[in-house]
């Protein structure tokens, strides 16, 4: 596999165009340990990766749009909807990397099962140990084209991580794990003001995010603010039962949000770009250690 290596003192980006314009580590080397602010690679599990041009699921890949039927292919096993849309499972294009800096780019063309064309574009910068991640997605198409941003990282799972984050309300699901009413925080979920992970479980959109949040690892003496420009506007917040990893998603629209579109559910969270128009956001990750 070979990687694209972004390095700026003592810390570490690693790139994989090839798997999905991915990353696949992000690490401070200090003279006794390494701390990953990203979990790294591991088998199919990615450090971190791109999601367009939707985010999260799509109620059995099916739903309508402006009178079309639009029908996707589930795209990962055991998975009955399509999830996650096309780059994270495409190879991207190396458009520039230098020492700090690296631009990638997808390009979908029109004639498969989803009916628009579009690129996509990711530029990381690497200075002082703080990564900046700018994403843009473009519709080609002639015609309007919904669409939706977002970013999927993997974080380690200690046994004392605490997670900050200013949220306003959840998205319940169903089995199915689709969106069916939106309610107030429960009990134990009050992110502002910290919730320990080793004893959650969490799979849920969380809504009227204001765009930060911390992560602190306690045994780490380290913490990891994130922050994220206006067009992310919800947070998937994902803890699931036995492993040793969590994530936290910043992104633009809701899980089955083409459909909640169709049928007016308020909260969505779709954009309609219109041909030639661009949707762009950013996503900045600065770690602290002692």
């Amino acid at each position: 596999m070979e990687l694209l290596i972004l390095r700026d003192g003592n810390t570490q980006v690693s790139l994989s165009p090839q798997r999905g314009g991915a990353m696949v580590g992000y690490c401070t080397r200090l003279r006794d340990r390494e701390l990953h602010w990203l979990l790294p690679a591991r088998g199919e599990q990615l450090a971190a990766f791109p999601l367009v041009p939707f985010c999260s699921r799509i109620d059995e890949g099916r739903f309508t749009f402006a009178g079309r039927d639009v029908v996707l292919s589930p795209n990962l096993p055991s998975e009955p909807h399509a999830i996650h849309g096309h780059g994270w499972q495409r190879p991207w294009t190396v458009e520039y990397c230098d020492d700090t800096q690296a631009r990638l780019s997808f390009d979908y063309p029109s004639g498969g099962d989803w009916p628009w064309a579009y690129r996509a574009e990711q530029r990381f910068v690497l200075c002082d140990g703080v990564l900046k991640l700018e994403m843009l997605l473009i519709n080609l198409s002639d015609e309007p084209m919904p669409a939706g941003l977002g970013l999927h990282p993997y974080f380690a799972r200690t046994n004392r991580v605490e997670v900050l984050a200013g949220v306003g309300g959840m998205w319940e699901t169903d089995k199915r794990s689709m969106p069916t009413r939106r309610v107030p925080l429960p009990d134990g979920l009050e992110f502002a003001r910290g919730v320990r992970l080793n004893r959650q479980v969490i799979d849920n959109v969380f809504t009227d995010w204001v765009g930060d949040l911390v992560v602190r690892w306690p045994e780490w003496d380290a913490s990891m603010s994130l922050s994220a420009s206006g067009i992310f506007g919800h947070l998937v917040i994902y803890v699931p039962r036995g492993e040793d990893f969590f994530c936290l998603e910043p992104v633009s629209n809701v899980t089955d949000a083409f459909n909640m579109l169709s049928r007016r559910t308020a909260g969505h969270g779709v954009i309609v770009l219109e041909p030639d128009e661009q949707l762009d956001g950013h996503v900045t990750f600065k770690p602290d250690y002692q």
